[in-house]
């Protein structure tokens, strides 16, 4: 059984080169399992029931089920359990769950991917490789009943197929570049199947198989045995709107941006020339050294937080692992005649070009583990990071916990 420890893992027997080449982005891709336990490490029906019988978890809002593409009433599988205060909560409870299990409803459980090792693992790998936040939902499901029908996602999808066989269906109909937003949600809404066109293949998922959907393409899966199985990953990335909010802050604070359009009555050149100086501030705001710095940072920290303990801590100091923390909050990167500064207060010192990352990867994190920097950056040469962590320690800006 091969353990899925990086991306060529994930997608193998496919290679990386391939897949970015030919299929990311792009179109869609059924990857066929050499070996059928390949997933197990991530999703079994073991795991599902151990994840399910964490009761605390789970509520309406993020264990939902389904029949036949119809959602199932809170109370038909909830009960109220006392809260705190005056509060009501309401849990599933097992039996009734089993009950509608029993006539074909689907199980779809919402954020699952910090509820095992091996489910953080896998998105952490996918929001490492591919530079976007990702989160995973599970579903179960049973022969010839559906969760959802024809839809599109905004997010692009890899599902792992875990436990028995499903059936999926690709449409030829794709929506360019969905965001999460009323007017692609809508699309879901209303004439899906004019949207969708007709099947452009048809895929069957067995244990170990990953199929990949760029977002926007429309798709829909049936299972063909009882008992399945599937994780979806979706995948977001920062998009040119997230740089049209970040001009929109920079703009807050120019006196240009707040001025008034010229009243009806002036002149339309005095309209147009308003206009054209506000575009013209604009491109140089958005051709400045430093929006491409604050993106290329949020990129960078563009991920969810998965866990970070790990105790005893501090019991065993000969097999603990390194944690580092900023020596202060107030440590800022700044760039100055095409060089870059570390600073605090009236104090600074030049950062050399080839640790400019690994230092404004630390000032964002403010506090990491060994494991934490050899996993950001693994293809940076060890004694380049000792180097940069050494002199950080030196100056006082990092320490050890």
């Amino acid at each position: 059984m091969r353990d899925i420890n990086s991306f060529s893992d994930l997608i193998y027997p496919i290679s990386e080169d391939e897949f970015f080449a030919d299929y990311h982005l792009k179109k869609h891709i059924h990857i066929k399992a050499e070996d059928k336990n390949k997933l197990c490490s991530v999703m079994s029906w073991s795991k599902l029931n151990e994840i399910l019988n964490m009761n605390a978890f789970w509520a309406p809002s993020n264990l939902k089920l389904f029949l036949d593409t119809k959602p199932i009433g809170a109370n038909d599988y909830c009960d109220a359990v006392g809260g705190s205060g005056e509060e009501i909560l309401f849990r599933p409870n097992p039996q009734k769950v089993n009950h509608w299990l029993s006539r074909g409803a689907s199980i779809v459980a919402d954020d699952v991917d910090t509820l095992s090792s091996g489910l953080r693992n896998t998105a952490n790998i996918l929001e490492e490789r591919l530079s976007g936040k990702v989160q995973s939902n599970l579903y179960c499901s049973w022969k010839q009943h559906q969760a959802f029908p024809v839809h599109m996602d905004s997010h692009d999808v890899f599902a792992l197929h875990v436990e028995g066989q499903k059936v999926w269906r690709i449409y030829k109909g794709k929506i360019d570049e969905p965001i999460n937003h009323p007017m692609f949600n809508e699309i879901n809404a209303q004439n899906t199947r004019e949207h969708a066109g007709d099947v452009l293949e048809e895929i069957i998922l067995n244990p170990g198989d990953v199929l990949y959907i760029p977002r926007g393409v429309f798709h829909d899966a049936l299972a063909s045995s009882e008992g399945c199985i599937h994780l979806s990953f979706g995948v977001t990335h920062i998009i040119g709107c997230d740089v049209l909010s970040l001009l929109f802050d920079k703009a807050l604070s120019d006196p240009l941006f707040r001025r008034n359009m010229p009243m009806a009555s002036r002149p339309e050149s005095e309209k147009r020339s308003w206009l054209k100086e506000l575009s013209a501030k604009a491109l140089s705001i958005l051709s400045s050294e430093e929006i491409y710095l604050e993106i290329c940072k949020a990129q960078n920290n563009y991920e969810y937080y998965r866990g970070g303990f790990t105790l005893p801590y501090g019991i065993d100091n000969k097999n603990k692992e390194l944690i580092f923390e900023l020596s202060a909050p107030d440590f800022v990167l700044s760039t100055e005649n095409r060089e870059t500064f570390i600073s605090k207060g009236n104090k600074r010192v030049n950062v050399p070009p080839d640790i400019i990352e690994l230092v404004d990867w630390v000032i964002t994190k403010r506090t990491f583990s060994e494991k934490d920097l050899a996993k950001r950056f693994g293809e940076m040469e060890a004694s380049r990071i000792d180097y940069a962590i050494e002199n950080l320690k030196k100056m006082n800006v990092l320490r050890e916990v």
